[in-house]
């Protein structure tokens, strides 16, 4: 894995690469399509808390 800099705002990139699923695949997660199976939009939405919580972690120790 790239080392990458937790202060940037995460992208749809971190998210599906924390999902283990395409770009594409996460973004029709997210977007809520019918193209998906059942468990994939809450492994996505769970991926992109745990980026997000990872930004915010890192956000508060840098302040």
């Amino acid at each position: 894995m790239v080392a990458r800099r937790l202060s940037r705002r995460p992208t749809i990139i971190d998210v599906a690469q924390r999902a283990g699923v395409c770009t594409s695949t996460a973004t029709r997660a997210l977007a809520s399509s019918s193209n998906i199976t059942d468990e994939t939009p809450k492994r996505v939405g769970k991926a992109a808390a745990d980026v997000d919580d990872e930004r915010t972690h890192s956000d508060t120790c840098m302040r």
